[in-house]
């Protein structure tokens, strides 16, 4: 994994809504069949960094390479035609459909696959996560399935890298590891995944490295050992619970 280029590169990136930097000078990589943990309080600047890095926000400056190649100027379609995928924190399916065809339109739009071929490979990824109940609506299905599912759509279009942001909030225990299991099976099968949680059972438990962001900045990088017991992180913290 380390004598091989990275497979995300984000170079000196900043990101401004108004006045307000939310991702200010940012600097990284990813290595393929890496899980990237990513870390830090309310505030800080992750989702936002999802954002322009799958492309729904283009950058005020810096510049993001996916397998050597400068996407900074392509749109979220086109990066996820790529290979870039990601979850959302505040799930939208569609509601009159049922979970297999909420699968099937990211198949359809993020790889580009006819009718029938999109539902195969709707079929194949909601197998993969361990969903069951495919033709349920939305309003039957469980937190845990809708997590899933959420996750099956973003593995519908084949990716290469998965932002995995928060897809553990408001499950409970066995839930949790449960999904711990599937997140190891998704990097199992080759693909790098960049984890957003809260959950740090769930950082020390998947990842392979830890990046802590705070206003927007990276104050800490490293094993999960590492930066749990740097100053700045445990500051970063406990200001949050202030």
């Amino acid at each position: 994994m380390k004598n091989e280029p990275p497979i995300l590169t984000v170079e000196k990136l900043i990101k401004r809504f108004g006045g307000l930097v939310a991702v200010d000078n940012l600097s990284f990589t990813v290595q393929q069949g890496e899980v990237l943990g990513v870390i830090g309080p309310n505030g800080a600047g992750k989702t936002t960094l999802t954002n322009v890095v799958s492309g729904l926000y283009r950058p005020s400056e810096g510049r993001i390479f996916f397998q050597g190649k400068d996407v900074t100027e392509l749109d979220a379609h086109q990066r996820c035609r790529l290979g870039i995928s990601r979850t959302f924190q505040l799930m939208r399916p569609i509601r009159e459909f049922t979970i297999l065809e909420n699968v099937m339109v990211s198949a359809l739009f993020g790889k580009g696959l006819d009718l029938k071929s999109a539902q195969n490979r709707a079929r194949e990824v909601c197998e993969f996560v361990g969903l069951k109940r495919l033709k349920i609506p939305i309003e039957s299905a469980t937190v845990l399935e809708l997590k899933k599912m959420e996750i099956a759509r973003a593995l519908a279009s084949g990716p290469q890298l998965v932002f995995l942001d928060e897809v553990m909030a408001g499950l409970n225990v066995d839930e949790t590891n449960e999904m711990i299991e599937t997140v190891k099976k998704i990097n199992a099968s080759g693909v790098t995944v960049i984890v957003i949680e809260h959950v740090m059972n769930v950082i020390k438990e998947l990842t392979h490295r830890v990046i802590v962001l705070d206003r927007g900045r990276i104050i800490a990088e490293g094993s999960y050992e590492e930066v749990s017991h740097q100053p700045e992180v445990i500051s970063a913290y406990l200001g949050e619970e202030e």
